[in-house]
């Protein structure tokens, strides 16, 4: 049995409610303390969720995203809490029961058993049940263990999908025919409380035939892991943390010389940061290192910060996309959000010969770069 989470076994009626603690007694199982009592007005309550969004451009921007769908495999821990003022606050209203689940292949969501990084384990799920009353429930995905001990709080590592909503108000009622009818609660919307950081390489020249990525890394990060409360932003403080993506995260493209990979990260303080990479170009055995300063800047909740390097004849360019996370389009005559790029850093190559056959790289100098000014729109 899992602590904290109140679950019930399917046990019609009130009297095999008030037997039980004797048969647990008899035979010995978990602890009559450790089980909460099953009320004869508790019934299951059911969920199912239309997804979750990054992030709009601004606060200004209300027009209705389309929430992404959540993978199968996804799980999900949702919390029932009753109200004790006229708005909902987590920290100090009365917690009523908790459940994990997972997306199934149709997309909705299944009782399972997760630990507490909110990963799926073996074991027999069970049900979340509640007495007739109204109810805030809270989603939190992946399932990460809440600790209500601490101030009801989740602690967030690098590389997690997190996303969290708030349910409001919604009354459980007892179902019109027991054991065959379920209240099914209809989630709000999850919303991304990290950042997506992706990185590509493509060519705009025929000099490079093949590109091996071996190393990224990412200095500057947000300490890990960070806290928040359900349905609230995680709050960054210190970026004191190097993060790494080997060869084994990149994915080749369709190319040879196309290669890409992403990474979910916390969000950080605007504080100025350094990418660095280690790549193999052609055939070459030795690795180049290509080490990109990038001024002060900030990375957002909901936004998808995307570096592409781009090899052109003897340089090397980085550019920077910033967009919502999840956006796959943005031009002003759709009227969606349009992305904003910048250019990071170029390096010129002094030995990369144009001809496609040849290939000699033995010194590279590096340009002048501008810091770029950070706008709203991008995240800053």
């Amino acid at each position: 049995m899992r602590k904290g989470i109140k679950t019930y076994a399917a046990i019609p009626g009130r009297r095999c409610a008030l037997a039980l603690p004797l048969l647990l007694l008899l035979l010995g199982g978990c602890s009559y303390r450790e089980l909460p009592d099953l009320p004869g007005d508790a019934y299951a309550v059911h969920f199912s969720t239309p997804g979750m969004l990054g992030a709009t451009t601004s606060q200004a921007d209300t027009r209705a995203l389309i929430p992404e769908n959540m993978a199968a495999g996804t799980t999900v821990r949702v919390l029932a809490y009753k109200r004790l003022g006229a708005s909902p606050d987590i920290t100090v209203d009365t917690y009523a029961g908790e459940n994990t689940y997972v997306v199934d292949a149709a997309g909705e969501l299944s009782p399972c058993v997760t630990d507490a990084d909110g990963v799926l384990t073996a074991g027999t799920p069970g049900e979340l049940y509640l007495r007739e009353d109204t109810y805030d429930f809270y989603a939190v995905t992946p399932a990460l263990a809440v600790d209500r001990a601490s101030g009801t709080v989740v602690r967030v590592p690098h590389r997690t999908d997190y996303a969290t909503g708030r349910t409001e108000a919604v009354v459980v009622q007892k179902p019109a025919t027991l054991g065959t009818d379920k209240q099914v609660v209809t989630l709000a919307t999850l919303e991304r409380r990290c950042a997506r950081v992706s990185f590509a390489v493509t060519r705009k020249f025929g000099n490079v035939t093949r590109v091996q990525v071996q190393q990224v890394q990412l200095t500057r990060m947000a300490d890990a892991p960070l806290q928040g409360v359900p349905a609230g932003d995680l709050a960054p403080a210190a970026n004191g943390t190097t993060l790494t993506l080997t060869a084994a995260a990149f994915t080749p493209g369709a190319n040879p010389w196309e290669t890409s990979a992403g990474v979910n990260v916390l969000p950080k303080t605007e504080e100025a940061y350094a990418l660095e990479m280690q790549v193999r170009f052609n055939e070459e055995t030795d690795v180049t290192e290509l080490t990109a300063p990038v001024g002060a800047m900030m990375f957002q909740k909901g936004y998808h910060y995307a570096f592409n390097l781009v090899l052109k004849g003897n340089t090397i360019g980085l550019t920077l996309t910033v967009a919502p996370w999840g956006e796959t389009s943005w031009n002003d005559d759709t009227g969606q959000h349009q992305q904003t790029e910048f250019l990071v850093a170029t390096w010129v190559v002094t030995d990369w010969s144009d001809n496609a056959g040849g290939f000699v790289f033995n010194n590279m100098s590096y340009a002048e770069w501008t810091a770029l000014s950070w706008s709203d729109d991008a995240g800053n």
